[in-house]
């Protein structure tokens, strides 16, 4: 008896076959018997409509995995089919075109990341082994080894990694920031502050060496809630050269008290 076609019929269809085979042992699944799978399902797409249909009529219906665990044996076995599966390049290749085209909306980014924090989170309160640590470095100097190979996957993090693409991207400032680092107005500003403290770090209270001006108020925070757009802006603005907003500190105590995002280099 062929399934049925209308997608509520066919949910109720599965539901009586799943309950009919209980018991039984379904044959070994075969690399054969996978491609005649695939080969049978090719160009079957289901309507947005249809998706609809099978989503209301699967709501309110647990999972048949709710309150199950796989087996020891199950999760090796899971695993050793992912691994091959995986490990074809031209599995790989069609993957990754699947999934072109596809971008994870914000409001799904927010739901996994809430779901997967804290407590929550596959790895919390783990400990990497010294096995798993030792077979991830030797992993990774594999990859490096290879000078070509290396090379293109340093390029390709790089460009997706550039500009408006970075996690901690402000609009294009850098630019800006060189600009004013390098103006006189901001060395001098770096002298009055050291001037002020006597040349001392103000967490550790060591004379001399390496020390740095720390922004109290973040330089980028003024930057971005001023507006400033140019170098001719930053100059007329006076909490940005506001001497009680910065503070000395040597180079030691500014790396382990202070967010590297708010150094202000000598």
């Amino acid at each position: 008896m062929p399934p049925p076609k209308d997608p509520i019929k066919y949910a109720e269809f599965l539901k009586h076959n799943s309950e009919s085979h209980k018991g039984l042992k379904m044959p070994p699944r075969t690399d054969e018997w996978r491609r005649k799978q695939s080969e049978s399902h090719k160009g079957q797409k289901i309507s947005e409509e249809q998706r609809q249909k099978l989503s209301a009529a699967l709501k309110g219906r647990p999972s048949p995995m709710k309150g199950k665990h796989h087996s020891e044996k199950t999760k090796k076995q899971i695993g050793e089919s992912c691994k091959r599966v995986l490990s074809a390049p031209e599995k790989r290749s069609k993957i990754s075109a699947g999934l072109k085209g596809h971008p994870v909306l914000e409001s799904t980014r927010k739901k996994i990341s809430a779901a997967q924090s804290g407590a929550n989170g596959n790895n919390f309160g783990k400990k990497v082994s010294p096995e798993v640590q030792k077979k991830k470095e030797q992993s990774m100097r594999l990859f490096y080894e290879d000078e070509d190979r290396s090379k293109a996957a340093r390029k390709k993090i790089s460009e997706t990694h550039k500009g408006s693409k970075h996690h901690c991207w402000k609009g294009g400032i850098t630019p800006l920031n060189n600009a004013i680092r390098s103006s006189l107005e901001y060395r001098s500003w770096v002298l009055a502050v050291f001037e002020r403290d006597c040349f001392t770090c103000q967490d550790c209270k060591k004379k001399g060496g390496k020390i740095e001006a720390h922004h109290i108020k973040s330089f980028s925070r003024i930057i971005r809630e001023n507006h400033i757009t140019t170098l001719e802006q930053a100059l007329e603005c006076e909490e940005l050269w506001d001497v009680s907003n910065g503070k000395t500190v040597c180079k030691k105590c500014h790396m382990t008290n202070y967010s590297t995002r708010e150094r202000v280099a000598r």
